[in-house]
């Protein structure tokens, strides 16, 4: 499903309409159950947002068995403080020997 849909995405060309970026969600409940999430150029999507957002909806319409249902909004990306307050004694001995599995690359 990824590379068909990467496949459509490339091939319109959407970079040139401002798409940033995509991700493919899949339902770990029910397969059939896909999310697209496109970032786009706020400037440039803004402007064509309709027709940016049918465009989108008819080059997956060919891949899908059911219902489209598009949504738009904006992304704010917040980024948690810092905090080094966090020890090995905080910590439950299944955490510290997964910590340790994955340093040693296992």
């Amino acid at each position: 499903m990824e590379t068909t849909v990467g496949e459509l995405l490339a091939e319109a060309e959407l970079y040139r309409e401002g798409l940033q970026s995509s991700m493919l969600l899949v339902s770990d409940r029910e397969a059939r159950l896909v999310t697209l999430l496109t970032m786009w150029d706020a400037g440039q999507f803004d402007r064509s947002r309709e027709r940016l957002t049918a465009w989108t909806q008819k080059l997956i319409a060919g891949i899908t068995d059911g219902p489209i249902r598009t949504y738009t909004s904006k992304a704010h990306f917040l980024s948690p403080r810092a905090t080094s307050k966090l020890t090995l004694a905080d910590l439950r001995p299944e955490e510290i020997a997964e910590l340790v599995d994955m340093a040693s690359g296992d």
